[in-house]
């Protein structure tokens, strides 16, 4: 006795084929510069470790970014020049020159939080 298979709906069939043509279609992205958030804290190093992997792989430059959170910060934007945002800065930039010495592209980048206007 033969089996009777069932039959594929039009919409099936349809959805099947784009799914095909959509795995066809993704291939390796190439990254040229990745983000990378820091705390100033020792957690920072893990989130290195896994950027640097990345960017070595992409031949990437990492973009070293640490928001100032501080009321400087906040009232004065990138004309702050407390102890917190100058701290901030040199860990920042410390990074980068270590990160290059030791031969990745590197930037720093310190971005003061300020306050919404309500």
């Amino acid at each position: 006795m033969a089996r009777c298979r069932p039959r594929r709906s039009t919409a099936e069939s349809a959805a099947r084929t784009t799914a095909q043509d959509v795995a066809a279609r993704i291939s390796a992205p190439q990254y040229r510069r990745i983000g990378v958030a820091l705390d100033h804290s020792p957690n920072d190093a893990v989130t290195l470790e896994h950027a640097a992997a990345l960017a070595r792989g992409h031949g990437a430059e990492m973009v070293l970014i640490h928001v100032v959170e501080g009321v400087g910060g906040q009232l004065h934007g990138a004309d702050s020049r407390d102890q917190e945002r100058q701290g901030d800065q040199a860990y920042v930039e410390q990074l980068a020159r270590s990160l290059r010495a030791g031969g990745a592209s590197s930037v720093a980048c310190c971005v003061s939080a300020t306050r919404l206007a309500s």
